[in-house]
């Protein structure tokens, strides 16, 4: 158990962490770069992140799942709400992975800037939602049993 629970804390810090980074430090600094630097600087800043982030994003259920199996402790109510915001969190990283930034990508790889920054904002919002439901999850998972 306390592998998993190890396990867990560090894919949600990885996962929060690297998002609230992406989000609130690196977006408003590259906002300020030059439109030619700032896109492949991105592409290149995915293509190292997301797979540390889709790696996060499936050892979190897991372990999550595992943990509750080995507790002797019946989970209580709020267990349920931390499971649907963890899972539209990973629902929208994953999306995010499929959709918006393989067409980033394809874009990018056609010399079409222009589509390619509308689907790097379609990236930065889609993200920014899966930080709030994995700050309430988080919230939930941590405070769960004192909150009532």
């Amino acid at each position: 158990m306390t592998v998993a629970a190890t396990l867990h804390t560090l894919a949600a810090t990885v996962l929060m962490g690297g998002l609230a980074f992406l989000y609130f430090v690196m977006r408003p600094a590259a906002g300020s770069v030059d439109p030619g630097v700032r896109l492949p600087l991105w592409r290149r800043t995915f293509q190292y992140f997301l797979p540390w982030l889709i790696a996060a994003a499936l050892l979190l259920p897991a372990t999550g799942y595992y943990m509750i199996a080995a507790d002797t402790d019946p989970p209580n109510g709020k267990i349920h709400l931390k499971h649907l915001a963890s899972w539209l969190a990973n629902a929208l990283l994953i999306y995010v992975y499929l959709v918006p930034y393989r067409r980033m990508e394809n874009a990018m790889g056609q010399g079409e800037r222009p589509r390619a920054a509308r689907h790097l904002v379609q990236i930065h919002r889609i993200m920014l939602c899966a930080l709030i439901a994995l700050v309430i999850a988080s919230i939930l998972g941590t405070q769960g049993r004192l909150i009532s």
